[in-house]
């Protein structure tokens, strides 16, 4: 399984991406201008980190991935 380290990578890319579309709007900027777009991607990447950091900081545990139903149905023991 050669994909695995870049796929939890990529695991963890999109859980900040997804976490930055629910909360911060991501997908658009509410800002015309270069300059005003930056300040406005920093300050989402603030927004997005500034609550982990925090989590980290209480000792708060990180959430289980969720498993799918397929997934679920693989790791069930076969009938006998």
């Amino acid at each position: 399984m050669e994909f695995a380290p870049l796929y939890d990578q990529r695991a963890g890319i999109e859980g900040t991406m997804s976490r930055g579309f629910r909360t911060c709007s991501l997908r658009q900027t509410r800002y015309v201008g270069m300059v005003r777009t930056h300040l406005s991607h920093i300050l989402t990447a603030v927004a997005i980190t500034f609550p982990c950091h925090a989590e980290w900081f209480s000792e708060i545990p990180r959430p289980r991935t969720r498993m799918s139903p397929f997934a679920r149905l693989m790791h069930q023991p076969l009938p006998v």
